[in-house]
């Protein structure tokens, strides 16, 4: 009588994950979401035997295990599919921050990884005007400089001068997080009591946000 050896030994065979990714993007993505809003991140393993450990990790920094939720899938030839999530309420400082999930396993020399970073849309700040103070006096025929600046707004916000309600200058520009508009001209006895209005304007407020001076003009 002849015994199969397969009934004798049992053949562990170990597969290292087939692929990894964060919400199914290509790895470098960006994930854009609202200041305060939610967002889950789900890094998933595919295919290995055992079961791979998936690490996060925020601009590098390894993530507390007790932050993740894990689940595990088999599939019919007992490989498995490992999901581990998170969930955020990104805040402005987390703008531009690198979401990190590391795969381990037996099978891996070096470690996986694949990144995602987070784009965190938000409103900018009350613009403020620069270069007049009300109730100071210009003399009519002198040069003028009012600059408005907003800081903070992603996407950084639209920043344009108006005269009453008359569009005088939309030139601004954008440096790191401050948006600023410099209107030079020349004051003239018709910009007595006149009102320089600056708004600001993004897809991230209803409404333009608006500073304004009064001129006082001899």
């Amino acid at each position: 009588m002849m015994i199969s050896l397969s009934k004798i030994f049992s053949i562990q065979f170990v597969v290292p994950p087939q692929a990894l990714s964060i919400n199914d993007l290509p790895a470098g993505n960006n994930i854009e979401v609202r200041q305060g809003d939610k967002v889950v991140l789900y890094c998933k393993a595919v295919g290995s035997k055992p079961p791979t450990q998936l690490i996060w990790y925020k601009n590098d920094n390894e993530l507390f295990d007790e932050d993740a939720e894990m689940s595990f899938d088999e599939d019919k030839h007992r490989r498995y599919t490992t999901t581990s999530s998170i969930t955020l309420y990104p805040r402005v400082d987390d703008n531009g921050a690198i979401y990190s999930c590391e795969a381990r396993h037996p099978t891996l020399e070096r470690y996986l990884r694949c990144s995602v970073a987070i784009n965190v849309l938000h409103a900018p700040g009350i613009p403020q005007i620069e270069g007049y103070i009300e109730g100071d006096v210009v003399t009519s025929g002198d040069m003028l400089t009012l600059a408005c600046i907003t800081r903070g707004g992603n996407p950084p916000p639209q920043l344009i001068w108006k005269r009453g309600n008359v569009q005088v200058d939309a030139s601004y520009t954008v440096r790191g997080h401050v948006t600023t508009n410099v209107h030079t001209f020349r004051v003239d006895a018709t910009d007595n009591n006149g009102i320089y209005r600056c708004e600001a304007s993004s897809n991230e407020i209803e409404e333009p946000i608006q500073a304004s001076v009064k001129l006082s003009v001899h």
